[in-house]
């Protein structure tokens, strides 16, 4: 409320500001400058002159009625400059001059009479705005430099969030030109959406930048408990020499209510200065925690379509739905992208694209088939480490 009544206090005082200005400006527009009031002295004297009405001529010594003549009637002189015209008020070059000053100084001390009251008015707003300004000024610098400390700290941990119990064995995910990521603290936390309860784990994933180099961070995660799922860590890299973020992973990729095991597969720094992006780590690799927890062998399920080079591929159902299921090798990670040309799908053919570390199992959900056409499967499966196993299948029938 008090922001609102102190926003609308500061619109109306540049409004008033602005009328106050307008004043004074057309004020000022009415200030008589040298020229016009020498003209107006002029045009004084000259009416003050004609109100004694005779002058004898300097020339011929005719009586001249100034109301009727401007020169004399019988010679024809000029009296502008004539001694009795000039003697009669007493009023010469200099005496015009004196009498030009003090109509303009007149003039501005009038001016300044008028504006005196608005300029103290104007000069109070601006000390008002002034000071209003300022502490807008002052709240923003405040706002903007407690946002960068919430940005660059460590995201709260609430009451929802309880320590895991657990800590990875390894935390280094990668360095490169003192730009240091890796893991932090592991906690759990558990919500309840529509009397069923969810799990998720939060990690902390700590950011050392003593360089203060700006960019951005990109980690891909590929499993966990070699459960395949695709999920992406992504972070913007300011000025800041320390950044502490939470990395939430769902508990439903992997199933299992105890993080025991963690692959990340690729972690790139893309620095501003192109000359600061590193990849800080390229492969594939499992970080493991010290949770007393077995990780279960993936077990191969229904019919297997295909067995190449340590990958193994099957389709099983489960009630209505039909699933492909991708367990990959125990030694060699891939990158599986799958072709259903006859499946009705929103990528255009292209249904699955993810990355199968060694030892870990990916399960997806067939789409449903187009009417009466048949559910075939086309693989592309690339190994990064090893070239030579990389292969493509031709189209394979998935069921009836």
């Amino acid at each position: 409320m008090f922001f609102i009544l102190a926003t609308a206090a500061f619109f109306a005082a540049i409004v008033l500001l602005l009328v106050y200005t307008i004043q004074i400006n057309r004020t000022k527009r009415d200030y008589l400058g040298r020229n016009a009031v020498r003209k107006i002295t002029e045009q004084a004297v000259e009416s003050s002159l004609k109100t004694q009405t005779h002058l004898t001529c300097d020339y011929c010594g005719c009586v001249i009625d100034t109301t009727r003549y401007k020169t004399c009637p019988q010679c024809g002189a000029t009296y502008g400059e004539d001694r009795e015209w000039k003697n009669r008020i007493g009023v010469n070059r200099d005496r015009m001059e004196e009498l030009i000053a003090s109509g303009i100084g007149r003039n501005r001390d009038e001016l300044r009479a008028l504006n005196a009251g608005r300029m103290k008015k104007a000069r109070t707003l601006l000390t008002a705005l002034g000071l209003v300004t300022a502490f807008f000024v002052a709240m923003m610098v405040i706002g903007l430099s407690t946002a960068a400390k919430e940005k660059n700290r460590s995201e709260k941990i609430g009451s929802d969030y309880l320590p895991a119990g657990y800590s990875f064995t390894e935390t280094l995910i990668g360095e490169s030109g003192g730009l240091r990521v890796e893991f932090g603290d592991i906690y759990v936390k558990q919500d309840n959406y529509w009397g069923e309860t969810e799990t998720s784990y939060g990690i902390e994933v700590k950011i050392s930048n003593p360089e203060k180099k700006k960019g951005s961070l990109a980690m891909y995660l590929a499993a966990a408990n070699s459960k395949c799922f695709d999920r992406i860590f992504y972070e913007d890299i300011g000025p800041k020499s320390e950044i502490v973020r939470i990395l939430e992973i769902p508990y439903y990729y992997f199933g299992e209510d105890t993080l025991k095991t963690l692959v990340i597969y690729d972690a790139h720094f893309s620095g501003d200065d192109y000359n600061d992006s590193a990849d800080l780590q390229k492969e594939a690799r499992v970080f493991e925690t010290d949770a007393d927890h077995t990780v279960q062998e993936p077990q191969i399920k229904g019919d297997i379509l295909l067995e190449n080079n340590g990958l193994t591929v099957s389709v099983y159902s489960e009630g209505e739905k039909t699933y492909l299921q991708i367990t990959g090798s125990d030694t060699d990670d891939f990158q599986i992208v799958t072709y259903t040309p006859d499946l009705r799908s929103d990528y255009n053919g292209m249904w699955v694209n993810v990355f199968v570390p060694a030892g870990c199992q990916y399960n997806d959900e067939v789409p449903p088939p187009g009417t009466d056409a048949d559910r075939t499967l086309q693989l592309e499966c690339t190994c990064r480490s090893r070239p030579e196993l990389s292969f493509i299948t031709g189209m394979m029938k998935i069921s009836e």
